[in-house]
């Protein structure tokens, strides 16, 4: 059995009931973190994409979804018992996913039809 540091549970605690909070929140009939995941990935893509290319912006909100779903499944009361991914977790991932294709379909349609003008 691994013994975890007390600050080191009480921080996980603390995140666990942030995110807690969205999760049992509804909007509409839905959980409240899908819609905030969907916005929250699809702005941080648009944000990093000024700065980085697309393929790389979108690695990166790929990765930081991914790594929020893998704290879920192990930061759980006993660490040697993950629990298992479920249908909650892939609606999860797909929001954010979504939020990364519409964030880009907002910037294709942008370029499109709001071309820069050459200064």
């Amino acid at each position: 059995m691994i013994h975890w540091p007390t600050s080191w549970i009480a921080f996980i605690q603390k995140v666990k009931s942030i995110f807690g909070f969205f999760k049992h929140h509804f909007l509409l009939g839905m959980p409240l973190d899908l819609p905030f995941r969907f916005v929250l990935l699809g702005g941080v893509y648009l944000l990093l994409q000024r700065k980085l290319t697309r393929g790389k912006s979108a690695v990166l909100c790929i990765v930081l979804l991914l790594s929020k779903e893998i704290f879920d499944l192990f930061a759980v009361q006993q660490f040697s018992w993950p629990k298992s991914p479920n249908w909650g977790d892939m609606a999860d991932v797909i929001s954010g996913l979504a939020g990364i294709g519409m964030a880009e379909v907002i910037l294709r349609c942008r370029a499109r039809w709001f071309p820069r003008k050459p200064v």
